[in-house]
């Protein structure tokens, strides 16, 4: 028997150090733990305040309420959906002032909070109807906004179909006391004039909630639109774009791109035609009615750049912009530049601020700090270094290139387009440390399907290793916009989450390799659902914990047999 006992805690000792000494149990022990501690809260519940009359009987169906029903439990390693449970009720509606609805997160299975972290409240405000305001708005968090494209002729009825403009029909105020709170907006629909075209102003009126002030300058308020012919191109409706491109928007439908000709003049000089829908020789890339400006990431300060398109023989108006150090202006103009037609239009402000009425030159210029690097070398659209390409799928670019964009730029990163696709790499990687102004850098970026794309990146003909972590954005299209999105690689292995932009109809995301990429749609179900960054990151950690649990397991039965086999000879010595 001693001679038993002594194996079996010998063989128990065993176990017991592989397990202590294993990082990888280690690891996931403490990530599993770290994962079921919610320590923060996310109400995810919009504009804070809610304003309500004295004696109002709140309950969870009050009318302007709008009680979150989940809110995002935060832990030290993501979050996951909670449920809220909320409590109006013994909310004192019988005097005014700000008081607090009470509630309380109720955390999924597996998962713990303390009372500390579960507590939950949102302000509202009592008012005496009638009575004197107690807190005024000083702030209006409006935006940035493009502004309508309307056919020439249109009825105000029409204002219904944009999402945009609906989305405005409502603006958040921030008070004196740094509340947030909605406030309504009542347009004028007879400033909504569209028997001629070009740049207006629809008027309105902001209304903040009963018993809250508003500053006389911010109750005006207004909301830009262009009246467009719908019968040819019009350059006038035009918004920039994060990479350093413009997109161009008509209501005419160009269908025969072979006659669709983009002529551009730098300081003044002649009328040149680029190649026809040409993205692969960094021009443009049209889209039915729709044309990206993709030169404009290789403006130079110091310069004007006058762009028209020749379509079928018909000439559009064009446009003319600016660049400074400081950044871009732009000015529309009508006929023929050449024979001295400059019949110069106003751009109004695409943003709301205090002069709601003022109109200048767009303010969503990019700034010369923002432009692409290759915008300041100093080189003409056309011209190419040594060993550099642009196709329609790869850009090969030189060392000497990008050490002068981080020479001369502020970006922080280098950036691709191909297809719609923008993969942005940061500049101080630790693969471009020996960069020589001999390297070649190539990306390669292929459009397999609406919502598929491979990329593969090279210096000096070898992948990039380490690969970054960059930062990519596709168009896409969703089935449901509300869905959660997740990147996968060619083996259905979740790589990241990714953000939907309605405004962009964009996906972006974070990865940190190269290969094939592929977009997932998981409907949100239930209130107990997790955002996308948990789920992402829940599945490759599950997968690794039920390894580590399968190691455990494997030990133990090594142990049980190793003890089996210790018994049996020791019966056998016995018997003989």
């Amino acid at each position: 028997m001693k001679f038993l006992f002594r194996h079996t805690v010998l063989a128990i000792l065993s176990v017991a150090c592989l397990l202590c000494f294993s990082p990888h149990v280690q690891a996931q022990i403490q990530l599993s733990a770290a994962l079921r501690e919610i320590v923060a809260v996310d109400l995810y519940a919009g504009p804070e305040l809610r304003a309500f009359a004295v004696g109002t009987q709140l309950t969870g169906q009050t009318e302007g309420l709008s009680l979150p029903e989940r809110v995002i439990g935060l832990t030290e390693n993501g979050g996951t959906w909670c449920r809220a449970v909320w409590f109006p009720s013994q909310v004192d509606t019988s005097t005014p002032g700000r008081k607090t609805v009470p509630g309380r997160l109720i955390p999924p299975d597996g998962y713990t909070v303390s009372d500390t972290a579960a507590a939950l409240s949102l302000p509202v405000f009592i008012y005496e109807p009638g009575g004197q305001t107690a807190d005024t708005i000083s702030q209006l968090q409006t935006g940035e906004v493009s502004g309508l494209l309307i056919p020439l002729g249109a009825s105000s009825d029409i204002l219904v179909s944009f999402a945009g403009f609906q989305d405005f029909q409502t603006v958040i105020g921030t008070t004196d006391s740094g509340d947030s709170i909605f406030c309504s907006v009542e347009y004028d629909s007879s400033t909504f004039q569209t028997g001629k075209t070009g740049w207006n102003q629809l008027s309105g009126r902001v209304s903040p909630p009963e018993g809250i002030g508003i500053a006389d300058h911010l109750q005006s308020y207004s909301y830009p639109y262009y009246v467009m012919d719908p019968q040819k191109i019009d350059l006038s409706y035009f918004t920039p774009r994060s990479d350093g491109s413009y997109l161009f928007q008509w209501l005419y439908e160009v269908d025969d791109p072979e006659n669709f000709f983009l002529e551009y003049a730098v300081n003044g000089s002649s009328w040149t035609a680029a190649a026809p829908n040409s993205p692969g020789d960094g021009w443009f890339r049209l889209q039915e009615n729709q044309m990206i400006l993709l030169a404009s990431r290789q403006w130079i300060a110091g310069n004007t750049y006058a762009y028209r398109v020749r379509y079928r023989g018909e000439i559009s108006n064009w446009v003319e912009f600016t660049v400074t150090e400081d950044g871009c202006a732009a000015s529309l103009h009508d006929g023929d530049r050449d024979g001295g037609d400059r019949n110069q239009q106003v751009i109004p402000n695409t943003s709301n601020s205090t002069d709601a009425n003022q109109s200048t030159q767009p303010s969503q210029q990019p700034s010369q700090k923002d432009l692409p690097a290759n915008a300041a070398q100093g080189s003409s659209p056309r011209e190419m270094p040594a060993g550099e390409e642009e196709t329609q799928d790869r850009s090969v670019w030189s060392g000497r290139r990008l050490l002068t964009i981080k020479e001369t730029t502020e970006s922080g990163f280098y950036t691709f387009e191909k297809h719609g696709i923008r993969v942005q790499i940061p500049w101080d990687a630790e693969a471009f440390a020996s960069l020589s102004e001999e390297s070649l850098l190539s990306v390669e970026i292929r459009s397999l399907s609406p919502s598929s794309f491979s990329l593969e990146i090279t210096l000096d003909g070898t992948p990039l290793n380490p690969v970054p972590e960059m930062s990519i954005t596709m168009p896409y299209s969703p089935s449901d916009p509300s869905a959660v999105f997740q990147i996968v690689d060619d083996a259905e292995v979740a790589l990241a989450d990714a953000t939907y932009s309605q405004t962009d109809g964009a996906l972006c995301f974070y990865v940190q390799q190269t290969g094939l990429f592929e977009v997932r749609e998981t409907r949100v179900s239930s209130g107990l659902d997790r955002p996308a960054s948990q789920a992402v990151e829940d599945r490759p950690k599950h997968t690794s914990l039920a390894v580590g649990i399968g190691v455990t397991g494997g030990l133990f039965l090594f142990a049980a047999v190793l003890l089996a086999i210790l018994f049996c000879r020791r019966r056998l010595k016995h018997d003989c």
